[in-house]
C-alpha cells in the first residue's frame, strides 16, 4: 500500500479528533471506485497523529475476550446474566443503536433463551431471541412484546463458527428498527414506540419484574456499544479476566454480571488437561482426526482423549523390540496404525491398534543414538515421513532423510549450501505443500565444540520441488532458544506457532511464539508453561485440536533413578492472545523521537504555506470533513427504511473470487493462490475469461501472442506446452476445474462444486428481464468485496474491466428504471450508491437517489447528495455541471 493511500485508509477508518484546516490544495484518491477529496494539510495532520498514536500503542494487539453466558447445561440458580443498567434507565431521544458481537457454542443443541431484552419503563419490550439448532442451522427471532410482531432469521452453523456482529438501530421518531446481521438487514415497522424512551437492556438470565426469565443460549458477547444518533454513548468491552463490575470505556458507566465467565484467561493461561507418572520411557504420536494423544510405554499404550478427557490403557499382545530412547513415533490415519522408527538402524516398527500388535517387531536394539531431537514430519498425503537433523556423540546432523512407507524404504534428500545448516531442536510445520522449519541448535560445521549457537530463521522445504529457500531470521524473544518437534500452521492467516525455551535451563518453561510465515514479525503468545530440560530426558511437541479449538502443548520428563516419566498436557483456547511486553525506556525514546519529527514537519509546512499565502494574498478557502464520500452515519440515515419484507440474499461460499483480487481454494477450502505463478496466474486467468466472453475460448496462437511475443515460433510453443501442463497439474490437485481444448480452443470448464463470483455476475446481468429483487442484493454483495481483479494488472485485461463495471452499472441502472421510486426508495438509494461505487458521476443514478431522497421528505440529504456529485464532477471534467438540483428531482 503506498503512503498516501496509506494516510487515506487512517484517515477513513480511524476515529481521530475532527479537525478543520485551511487549504488552498485537494488530492484525489481513487479506490475500489470510490473518489475521496482529503486537504493535502489534513492528510499531514492525519499521519502526525497517526505516528503519535502509534508511539503509545504499538504493542497493543487486538486480544481474544468476551463474556461466556452459562446456559442450559447449567443450573438456573448459575446462569449467566449481564444488566447494563443495574441502576436505572437509559435515556433515548429520536434514534439509538445497540450492537455487540457474538460466538454462539454449537455444542449445545438444545440452547434456547434470551440473546438480550430491552425494556421500556412504560412497558414495551423488544427481545432478540435464539431457538434451538436445527439441521446445522441456528434461528433467531426479533421479537416486540407489545405488537407480537417477530422477525425470523438464521444462520448456517458453519457461519456462526467465528464472531458475527448484530446491530439493532431504534428509530424511535419513525416508530421503526432495523435490525443488521453481516450479510443482510430486516426491517420492522409500527412497534408502538414513542420518541422519547427510558430503557433497561439486560443480556442472558433477566430478574427483572414481569420480563423475569432464566432462558439463556449458550453463548459469548462481546464489544457492547450504545450509539445514540449515530456517536457512540456507552461500549463496554467485555475483556476482563474477573469479577462481577464491567465498565465501559466512554463514560465509565458500570454494569452488573452475575455468574461470569470470563473468556479472556481460556486465551491467555495454559490449563493443564494431564499429569500423570507412567513407567518407563515414552514416545508419543498424535491421531488429529479423531484427536487421540498415543503415549507409547514399553509394555503398554497410553490413549487420552481430548474430546473426553478420558484415559485408557491397552497392554500390548506381544514386547516391542526397540529401545524408546533416540526413536520417535507418529500415527497413519490411512491404516489406523502407530510406527515407531529408528532412525540409527532406519528400522520401523508398526503397532496395530485394534488388536495391539507390534508388526515388523524383528529389529536390532540401538543403545546409542547419533540423531536425538531431530525434527520430523509425517506427510500424510504422500505416505513419507520427512526427518530433519539430529545430534549424537558430540556431532550435529544437516542430513535430511525421507521415508516412504508404501515401499518401506529410506533415501536422503539432497542439501547442498548453507540453508539448511546442522541442527537438532527445531520445530516443523506443513503448509500448502511446503515443509517449514524454525530455529534449532547447533553449529555450521557440526562439530560440538566449535561455536554451537541458537538459530532463529525460518527456512522452507519444497516437497514438490525438492529444494529448501531460507525465509528469513525471527527476533530473539528467547536467549539460547530451542523449540519444540511440532509448530502449529494456521494456513488461512498464514500464522506459526510454536513452542520455545531455554537450552541452558532445567527448571525452565516453554513459552509460545506467534509469526508470520511471509514475515519476520514475531510475538510471545500465551503465559508460560514449566519445563524442565535436560537433552536426553525431555520432550514437547505441540498440537492443534480442532474439534476443541484448543492449542495442546505436552511435556515428559524421564526421571532415571525412579524409571518413570512425568507425562503432562497443558491446553489454551485458539488463538491465543498476545503477551503485552512493557517497552524498554531507549524504545520509547525512538518513538517518540519520530513523533518530536513528525510535529516539526507538520509545523514546518503550516509556517511555509502560510508565509505563501501572504505575500501572494490569496483568499483561503476553508475544507471541512464533509469533503468526499458520505460518512457512515449519513449512510445509516438513507438506511432509516427498506422494502416491505425484504428478500434475503443467500450467502455464497466462492471456491473462485475475482472481486477483491483474485483468489481460489480447494473442497477442501484450503487456498491454492500461491500455487499460481504469476505466469500460472495470468494463464489460467486469460483462459478463464475468453471462455466466458465468447463460450469459444482462446486459440494457442492467442495465448503466444499474450504471453511469449517476443520468443521464437519454436520457443514460445515449448513456453505454452510446459506452461499448460503445469496449470493442468495444478487444476487437477484442486479438483472441479477442467482444462480442455476439444474444440481447438482453450476452455475452462467449472464443475457444479467449484462457485466463482465472476460467474454469478455474468448470470445476473446477462439476464436484465425480471431481476428479483435477491439477485440484485447478490450482485451487490459480489460488488461489494472490491473491484474487479484488483491485485492484477495487464494490459489485455483492461477491456475486461471496463465490461465489468459498465455491465454492473447498467444492469442496476436498468434495475431502478423498472421500480416504482416512491415505493422503493429506500432500496432505490441502494442502488444508487452500488452505482456511485463504479461510476461516481453517474447521472442517472444521481437522479434516481435524488428523487428518493426527496420524496422521502429528505430534502437536506438530497441537496447534500447533488452537491457533492457537482463537486466531483468539476474535479474530474474541470468543469461546472450544467443541470440545476430542480432538474434532477422534477
Amino acid at each position: 500500500m503506498c503512503p498516501l493511500r496509506l494516510i487515506v485508509y487512517f484517515y477513513e477508518n480511524l476515529h481521530l479528533p475532527s479537525v478543520t484546516l485551511k487549504v488552498t490544495d485537494n488530492i484525489i484518491v481513487r479506490g475500489n471506485g470510490n473518489v475521496r477529496k482529503i486537504g493535502f494539510m489534513k492528510l499531514i495532520y492525519i499521519l502526525f497523529i497517526y505516528i503519535f498514536l502509534n508511539a503509545g500503542i504499538k504493542d497493543a494487539q487486538s486480544q481474544t475476550y468476551g463474556l461466556g453466558f452459562k446456559g442450559p447445561q447449567y443450573t438456573l440458580d448459575e446462569r449467566t446474566e449481564l444488566n447494563l443498567t443495574p441502576d436505572g434507565f437509559m435515556d433515548f431521544k429520536d434514534e439509538f443503536e445497540v450492537s455487540f458481537d457474538i460466538l454462539l457454542n454449537l455444542d449445545v443443541k438444545k440452547s434456547y433463551g434470551y440473546v438480550f431484552r430491552l425494556m421500556d419503563q412504560s412497558g414495551w419490550n423488544i427481545d432478540l431471541v435464539k431457538s434451538d439448532t436445527e439441521n446445522d442451522t441456528t434461528k433467531f427471532h426479533l421479537v416486540s412484546g407489545k405488537t407480537n410482531s417477530v422477525v425470523n432469521f438464521d444462520f448456517h452453523n458453519d457461519l456462526l463458527k467465528d464472531w458475527k456482529k448484530i446491530r439493532i438501530k431504534f428509530f424511535l421518531t419513525e416508530n421503526r428498527i432495523i435490525l443488521y446481521t453481516p450479510d443482510t438487514f430486516f426491517v420492522e415497522d409500527n412497534l408502538g414506540l414513542t420518541k422519547k424512551s427510558k430503557c433497561k437492556i439486560i443480556f442472558g438470565s433477566n430478574d427483572y419484574k414481569q420480563f423475569k426469565s432464566t432462558d439463556v443460549p449458550s453463548m459469548n458477547i462481546k464489544d457492547i456499544r450504545i450509539l445514540e444518533k449515530g456517536k457512540i454513548k456507552y461500549h463496554w468491552l467485555l475483556n476482563e479476566k474477573e469479577g462481577e463490575v464491567v465498565t465501559d470505556k466512554i463514560r465509565e458507566s458500570k454494569a452488573v454480571v452475575a455468574n461470569p465467565q470470563w473468556l479472556k484467561p481460556e486465551y491467555q493461561t495454559w490449563k493443564q488437561e494431564l499429569n500423570e507418572r507412567v513407567n518407563g520411557n515414552t514416545l508419543i504420536a498424535f491421531d488429529d482426526r479423531n484427536e487421540l494423544i498415543y503415549v507409547i510405554l514399553e509394555q503398554e499404550l497410553f490413549v487420552y482423549s481430548v474430546k473426553t478427557k478420558n484415559i485408557s490403557r491397552f497392554p500390548y499382545k506381544n514386547k516391542p523390540q526397540f529401545r524408546l530412547m533416540g526413536c520417535q513415533a507418529f500415527y497413519n490415519v490411512q491404516n489406523n496404525r502407530v510406527y515407531v522408527y529408528d532412525l540409527d538402524t532406519k528400522q520401523t516398527y508398526c503397532l496395530d491398534l485394534e488388536n495391539r500388535v507390534w508388526e515388523d517387531n524383528d529389529g536390532t536394539r540401538t543403545f546409542e543414538t547419533e540423531y536425538l531431537h531431530h525434527s520430523k514430519f509425517w506427510h500424510e498425503k504422500d505416505q513419507s515421513l520427512y526427518v530433519f537433523g539430529g545430534y549424537g556423540q558430540y556431532k550435529y546432523k544437516k542430513e535430511v532423510s525421507r521415508f516412504d512407507l508404501k515401499n518401506h524404504t529410506w533415501s536422503i534428500i539432497p542439501n547442498e549450501g548453507q540453508v539448511f545448516s546442522s541442527r537438532y531442536m527445531a520445530g516443523v510445520g506443513y503448509n500448502n505443500d511446503t515443509i517449514y522449519l524454525l530455529g534449532g541448535y547447533g553449529s555450521a560445521s557440526g562439530d560440538q565444540l566449535i561455536n554451537p549457537t541458537s538459530y532463529y530463521d525460518l527456512i522452507a522445504y519444497s516437497v514438490k520441488n525438492k529444494n529448501f529457500v531460507r525465509k528469513f531470521e525471527i527476533a530473539s524473544l528467547i536467549q539460547d532458544m530451542c523449540i519444540a518437534n511440532t509448530m502449529y500452521i494456521d494456513a488461512k492467516t498464514r500464522t506459526f506457532y510454536a513452542l520455545g525455551y531455554e537450552k541452558v535451563k532445567y527448571e525452565g518453561y516453554l513459552q509460545l511464539l506467534g509469526g508470520s510465515l511471509d514475515r519476520p514479525d514475531v510475538k510471545l503468545m500465551g503465559d508460560r508453561i514449566p519445563y524442565k530440560f535436560l537433552d536426553t530426558d525431555s520432550y514437547a511437541d505441540l498440537f492443534y485440536s480442532a474439534g476443541e479449538k484448543k492449542l495442546l502443548s505436552y511435556t515428559s520428563f524421564y526421571n532415571r533413578e525412579e524409571h518413570m516419566t512425568e507425562v503432562r498436557l497443558y491446553s489454551i483456547s485458539f488463538p491465543p492472545n498476545q503477551i503485552k511486553v512493557n517497552v524498554s525506556t531507549s524504545e520509547k525514546l525512538i518513538r517518540y523521537y519520530w513523533v518530536f519529527i513528525a510535529l516539526s514537519i507538520v509545523l514546518l509546512v503550516f509556517a511555509a504555506r502560510w508565509y505563501i499565502k501572504r505575500t501572494k494574498g490569496k483568499p483561503e478557502v476553508e475544507s471541512t470533513p464533509t469533503d468526499g464520500a458520505a460518512p457512515m452515519d449519513e449512510i445509516d440515515a438513507e438506511l432509516t427504511a427498506a422494502l416491505p419484507q425484504p428478500e434475503k440474499t443467500e450467502h455464497v461460499d466462492y471456491r473462485l473470487i475475482l472481486f477483491g483480487g483474485f483468489q481460489i481454494f480447494s473442497k477442501e477450502k484450503e487456498d491454492f493462490t500461491n500455487r499460481f505463478t504469476p505466469l500460472l496466474k495470468e494463464l489460467f486467468l486469460l483462459i478463464l475469461l475468453h471462455t466466458y466472453k465468447n463460450d469459444k475460448g482462446i486459440s494457442s496462437n492467442k495465448l503466444i501472442e499474450y504471453l511469449w511475443y517476443d520468443k521464437s515460433e519454436k520457443s514460445a510453443s515449448n513456453n505454452r506446452s510446459v506452461n499448460i501442463a503445469k496449470l493442468r497439474s495444478v487444476l487437477d490437485e484442486l479438483g472441479g476445474i477442467t482444462l480442455t481444448s476439444k474444440t481447438g480452443y482453450w476452455k475452462m470448464i467449472l464443475s457444479d462444486e467449484v462457485q466463482c463470483d465472476y460467474v454469478d455476475l455474468l448470470r445476473i446481468t446477462d439476464s436484465k428481464v425480471n431481476l428479483t429483487q435477491q439477485k440484485v442484493l447478490q450482485l451487490m454483495e459480489i460488488s461489494h468485496q472490491g473491484t474487479f481483479l484488483s491485485n492484477v494488472s495487464y494490459a489485455w485485461l483492461d477491456d475486461f474491466k471496463s465490461a465489468v463495471s459498465d455491465s454492473i452499472v447498467d444492469t442496476l441502472v436498468e434495475c431502478a428504471q423498472s421500480w416504482d421510486i416512491q415505493s422503493n426508495a429506500e432500496f432505490i438509494i441502494l442502488l444508487s450508491d452500488c452505482i456511485f461505487n463504479f461510476d461516481p458521476i453517474n447521472e442517472e443514478a444521481l437522479k434516481y437517489k435524488c428523487k428518493a431522497q426527496f420524496l422521502m421528505g429528505k430534502h437536506s440529504s438530497a441537496e447534500k447528495t447533488y452537491q457533492k456529485f457537482v463537486k466531483e464532477y468539476k474535479v474530474l471534467y474541470g468543469e461546472e455541471y450544467t443541470k440545476s438540483y430542480r432538474d434532477i428531482i422534477k
